[in-house]
């Protein structure tokens, strides 16, 4: 069975041969075409191969085993990768807006009249609307399948850039009907699009930096899992926190204070077990056990 990690590589050298291939012939057709808003959606592809370059460098130090100097994995990494990734992307974005503007505040000046793309710009922004989105269900199948967060900010890139081409089409074709502004105009959209994908991976990365917990429903799961043990009075606690796409689990229960030392260790190693066959997601699990006397009405 492929590790998460050549499930990523597989992945990320197929999206950046596409997105490099779209990179040039978007800049070259926008330029000759004379089409900034498809020059422009050429540099979002650009970025996006920029983006999968940093996620296949994020997955490859992740992947590393638990060492002296980071027991708990590397996992991290994946996240602060995950956070520089943001500020590139919203960097773009804001320099892409920046121009349309430009643009925009000369057009209706009157100190800039912009060319009538060619319809090979229009053919070529279809295509890469075409092109992008199947990249995007590619990439989406294959995070879900290993729950990558990384793979799972490459596909919101990915459609972010799908989303762009439409712009770009749509201004393009719109200059075809004498709207000589439409260009610039889906430049902004353009622009509008890139900075958001650059918040929704601030807020994936944030969400691993605070320790967010695992979702409901895979709470519930795991204390499903934990109250199946024999031997368990109550269970007292679960707590849990993502690790990138990992999930760590702390567990307090309660059993019979009368029994043995072994005995009680034996439960915490079978709730241990259970716990960690629930979900391939739970990287660690971590029992505690309390001791419930007989006339008690809560574990301690």
């Amino acid at each position: 069975m492929k590790s998460n990690y050549e499930i990523i590589k597989k992945v990320s050298i197929v999206t950046l041969l596409f997105n490099f291939l779209l990179c040039i012939l978007k800049i070259v057709v926008g330029m000759l075409g004379k089409s900034s808003a498809l020059v422009i959606d050429g540099y979002h592809s650009f970025s996006d191969a920029l983006t999968t370059i940093f996620v296949l460098i994020g997955a490859k130090i992740g992947d590393k085993e638990a060492d002296e100097s980071h027991p708990y994995g590397h996992e991290r990494f994946e996240t602060l990768i995950l956070l520089g990734l943001s500020v590139i992307i919203i960097s773009c974005g804001v320099c892409v807006c920046a121009d349309s503007v430009r643009h925009l505040v000369l057009f209706f000046m009157g100190k800039f009249i912009p060319s009538v793309p060619s319809k090979l710009a229009f053919y070529i922004a279809i295509v890469s609307i075409l092109v992008k989105e199947f990249m995007y269900q590619y990439t989406i199948r294959n995070a879900n399948k290993i729950n990558s967060s990384l793979l799972k900010s490459d596909a919101i890139h990915h459609r972010s850039d799908a989303l762009s081409s439409i712009g770009s089409a749509i201004g393009i074709f719109g200059m075809f009907y004498d709207l000589l502004w439409a260009d610039a105009v889906a430049g902004v959209f353009i622009s509008i699009l890139i900075i958001w994908s650059g918040v929704e991976l601030i807020k994936v990365a944030g969400d691993e930096l605070v320790d967010h917990s695992a979702s409901k429903e895979e709470i519930a799961e795991i204390m499903q899992a934990v109250n199946s043990v024999a031997g368990i009075e109550s269970l007292d606690n679960v707590k849990t926190r993502m690790f990138a796409d990992k999930i760590y689990v702390d567990i307090e229960i309660s059993v019979d204070g009368d029994i043995s030392v072994k005995d009680g260790h034996a439960i915490a190693e079978n709730v241990h077990d259970k716990v960690e066959e629930v979900n391939s997601k739970i990287k660690h699990c971590h029992v505690h056990v309390n001791p419930y006397l007989k006339g008690d009405k809560e574990g301690c």
